[in-house]
């Protein structure tokens, strides 16, 4: 099953047979561009600035919907947490009020409770992005001084459990991998014990600052993989345990796009087993994906897409494919000519699938009971 965010709607789409199983209007469009489709149970949800909604995965509906105020250039909601049936997301600090973190029934909205995460100034835009440990919900938070923390409330009633304090530069988002609680986004990689808070290693990665970040673990190893240009990439790997530094590598990704231009070169990253695939444009309607073997920095494969229009979003990486939508005329930008390509880890096309619109918002993959989303960066 492909779940595809198209502007203004949703679709629900077959792979195996290019069948649609239903369309549905998106609440709260504006602003919810790169807005993660967050799955659980029967159910996914997508925001914006301003609100976040659960949709019914099953028929696409609305099932229920909340809102806070907020300007246009608040920090948007990104994803929630679960806890059997309890969903936990945050609100963003505007100049209206400071953002905070709801506790509500993930089926029916009912809220259960609701905790400040900020006490800053409300003209300092600031979010928190929550995850769940045991008995505990765990997100960034800042006080009165904008200094952050990473901070555990109890998932029964919402009270203040621990807090630790981090750098300014620290990013929202935070990953739990064994009961240990890691972030490499911003100029420091970092690791804290879940249980408590305590900062059990912080390594400087000394790199330049970077347009974004993308974090993936392996089994003894945490993976950063910094893009410091239109080119240039900067990938670490850090050793779990205690954030020693395993090795630090460089890499260039052709492109027509001069390093001194917009963002817009490269698209996406994913990794697995040793191997990293990457997704950047050649040119304004190229696109090459590439797959790199993590020991040597050595190319093992590069399939380029020409003369397509290309929507923007980057590959989901699943045990089988890389899967990503393109429209193959350009010029036209004619819905008939949209597909989702699946390609295998090799790198050969094994098939396309119609969706009918060319601009997509983004998209998750089911298959097998498992869903895989696009890879977050920050």
């Amino acid at each position: 099953m492909l779940y595809v965010n198209i502007v203004g709607q949703y679709m629900k789409l077959d792979a195996s047979n290019d069948s649609v199983y239903w369309r549905a209007e998106t609440l709260y469009l504006f602003g919810s561009y790169r807005n993660p489709m967050t799955f659980n149970s029967d159910y996914f949800y997508h925001g914006n600035y301003t609100s976040m909604t659960c949709y019914s995965a099953v028929s696409g509906l609305p099932a229920w919907s909340v809102s806070w105020p907020a300007f246009s250039d608040a920090i948007s909601y990104q994803d929630p947490a679960f806890n059997d049936s309890l969903i936990f997301f945050s609100s963003p600090t505007s100049v209206w009020d400071h953002g905070s973190l709801y506790c509500k029934n993930k089926k029916t909205g009912a809220p259960k409770w609701q905790v400040p995460i900020d006490s800053g100034d409300v003209d300092i835009n600031f979010n928190g992005i929550p995850l769940v440990n045991g008995d505990k919900v765990i997100t960034l938070t800042r006080n009165q001084n904008n200094e952050k923390h990473l901070t555990a409330f109890s998932i029964r009633n919402g009270a203040w459990l621990w807090s630790t304090p981090v750098g300014d530069g620290t990013a929202s988002k935070f990953w739990l991998v064994d009961d240990r609680i890691y972030s490499a986004y911003g100029p420091e990689a970092l690791c804290f014990d879940a249980s408590n808070g305590k900062l059990l290693w912080e390594t400087d990665m000394n790199t330049p600052v970077a347009a974004w970040t993308y974090n993936f673990f392996d089994a003894d190893k945490l993976i950063a993989v910094k893009v410091l240009n239109n080119t240039n990439y900067k990938i670490l790997q850090i050793q779990k345990s205690n954030g020693a530094i395993i090795s630090t590598k460089d890499l260039t990704i052709p492109t027509t796009y001069a390093p001194q231009t917009q963002m817009i070169a490269p698209l996406g990253c994913s990794y697995d087993d040793d191997n990293l695939y990457l997704a950047s444009f050649n040119d304004i309607d190229s696109l090459d994906i590439f797959s790199y073997d993590m020991t040597g920095m050595s190319q093992k494969w590069k399939k380029r897409f020409a003369n397509s229009y290309f929507t923007g979003e980057p590959p989901i990486l699943t045990d089988k494919y890389l899967v990503f939508p393109i429209n193959d005329q350009y010029n036209a930008h004619d819905p008939a000519h949209s597909n989702m390509i699946f390609l295998d880890h090799s790198g050969k096309l094994v098939k396309k699938v119609p969706f009918n619109s060319t601009y997509v918002d983004g998209f998750v993959y089911k298959e097998d009971g498992i869903i895989y989303p696009q890879p977050p960066r920050f």
